[in-house]
């Protein structure tokens, strides 16, 4: 029996044609399962008490920071974070209201993914092989909420690519929507709008119809034409940008330094990166089989549209940025929009005809990816990363899921009144937001993120640890700087001025322009060639 007479049996079966209610109750189903399968994994992050903590500052009038007097961006995902700010004006209850807004996100996004699958010919199988997936893939159930920007990902990037497969050509106000899309999603995080970079390009440069009578194609007149429109689309994320350099004296958060600013030689990064990969395949297989599978099989079929091209070239380009960045602590975090974008993209077709093979081999992927769940499988690797990879990468729901989860938290709220289980893990994030402790040396400090990081042997991306100055201690308790190095002492008052002087200043906007221009790196250089990480602090 062929492919082919297999889906066309499908096709005319009577009771998946029978009747619209059929196929409605079928969606419900599948939604109703996924929701479900969600909630069961419901949690929250350590890191989004990062977030928490800068939204509860700001709310109490003491500035957009984890640590008021110093302002200090340490969060990657800044829409996300003004998102849950606003939300706290109504209910001053971050784990709540984090919650509600990745479900509600989270939703919106399947939701999205069921609509463009309802109008496919051959949507019984696509929708049994998605909600496959869905329903067995640990990073889709665990960062679907967490407290984190990913449900709010999914649901820009399901909107961009509606608009974006939804129209051959497109007029100012389509090119309007992907430059708007295209910047919320940076706005979000700043890296994953790389996946959506080269499509956007292209449809701006290239797909561009005024009317009916307009030649597709590129030319200067139409790019004055459309600049402003990509301009106007982006300005949410160019407003931050901006807003980010006079506030907090940077266009990147403090994060962003501290992860990759190490001064650790690029093979670390890309072997760390390239373990992240393969443990996220083990951890969850769907995550790179589908997304790598449909780069290989669209490149040599589906070669002639340009636009899935580009679409594909974005998925590729963004695989190549996490291994280059050392890929994350968290299993699989960073690779779930790429398995989102391959779930919408994966059964586009080809010339008109419906990509038949490649249902064929999704099928058999997911019959691949659920041998990989076998627990024989993954003991005997984590057996293998325990003995020699330990701590690198962490399957971050599982650890918290017993303080965080959402059904012990309402198990707890239902025996005692009040939420306690949460307060009694022993976190940095949420310990400073629930008892004000104080953690200076990791994320928060500005001046130590600037600083190389000490290169041990497994060491943990995105939680390297950084030598304290001679004297900084003091200068952090007394507020007098007391740091040895004359060099970094002139350095640090400098970025302490823009950091804590005030925001209308003259001086201290002069200041920022000149240290954003590196005119005062050659303080920091001389001391980096002194630095030592075997003495002691």
């Amino acid at each position: 029996m062929t492919t082919k007479s297999v889906t066309e049996k499908i096709r005319n079966n009577k009771f998946l044609n029978g009747s619209v209610s059929t196929k409605k109750l079928l969606f419900f189903a599948a939604f109703f399962l996924i929701f479900l399968r969600i909630i069961s994994y419901a949690w929250c992050s350590d890191d989004a008490y990062h977030i928490y903590v800068m939204s509860a500052n700001l709310l109490a009038g003491k500035g957009f920071t984890p640590t008021p007097g110093i302002r200090v961006n340490v969060s990657t995902c800044p829409l996300w974070a003004i998102i849950v700010t606003l939300g706290m004006l109504v209910w001053n209850n971050p784990y709540a209201i984090g919650m509600i807004l990745n479900l509600i996100f989270s939703g919106t996004a399947l939701f999205m993914l069921f609509r463009f699958i309802y109008k496919k010919d051959d949507w019984f199988l696509v929708l049994s092989v998605v909600t496959a997936v869905l329903c067995t893939s640990k990073t889709y159930l665990s960062y679907t909420t967490s407290g984190l920007e990913n449900a709010q990902i999914l649901m820009l990037g399901s909107f961009y690519l509606t608009v974006l497969f939804g129209n051959e050509y497109f007029s100012k106000k389509e090119l309007f929507k992907i430059a708007l899309l295209e910047g919320l999603i940076a706005f979000t995080r700043m890296d994953c709008a790389l996946i959506f970079a080269l499509t956007s390009a292209y449809v701006f440069l290239f797909r561009y119809k005024k009317d009916e009578k307009d030649v597709v194609g590129f030319s200067l007149k139409k790019l004055s034409e459309v600049v402003p429109i990509a301009l106007l689309g982006l300005s949410p994320f160019i407003l931050w940008e901006l807003f980010s350099w006079f506030y907090y004296g940077s266009f990147v958060p403090n994060t962003a330094l501290a992860k990759l600013n190490t001064g650790f030689p690029l093979g670390d990064y890309l072997i760390r990166g390239v373990w992240y990969g393969f443990t996220s395949l083990v951890f969850d297989a769907a995550l790179l089989l589908f997304p790598v599978s449909f780069i290989v099989y669209n490149a040599a079929v589906n070669h002639k549209n340009p636009k899935l091209m580009f679409a594909i070239l974005g998925i590729a380009l963004y695989l190549v940025y996490i291994v280059y960045i050392g890929g994350d602590f968290m299993l699989g975090r960073h690779f779930l929009l790429l398995l989102w974008i391959t779930l919408f993209l994966m059964f586009m077709p080809i010339d008109g005809q419906q990509n038949i093979p490649f249902f064929i081999t999704a099928i058999m992927l997911v019959i691949f990816y659920s041998l990989f769940q076998i627990d024989f499988v993954k003991q005997s690797y984590n057996d293998y990363v325990k003995e020699n990879r330990p701590c690198w990468f962490a399957d971050e729901q599982k650890y918290y899921y017993k303080y965080t989860g959402l059904i012990p938290v309402v198990e707890d709220y239902s025996k005692n009144g009040e939420v306690t289980i949460i307060k009694k893990v022993e976190n940095k994030g949420i310990l400073w937001f629930y008892e004000g402790k104080k953690y200076e040396y990791r994320l928060y400090d500005p001046l130590l993120v600037r600083l190389p990081a000490i290169h041990y042997a497994n060491w943990r991306t995105g939680h390297m640890r950084r030598k304290i100055p001679a004297g900084y201690k003091k200068t952090l308790k007394t507020g007098v700087n007391h740091i040895k190095d004359k060099g970094l002492a002139l350095y640090y008052d400098k970025l302490k001025f823009i950091l804590s002087g005030d925001l209308l200043d003259f001086e201290r906007l002069k200041e920022t322009v000149k240290f954003n221009n590196g005119a005062y790196d050659k303080y920091l250089r001389s001391y980096i060639e002194k630095f030592d990480p075997a003495t002691p602090d």
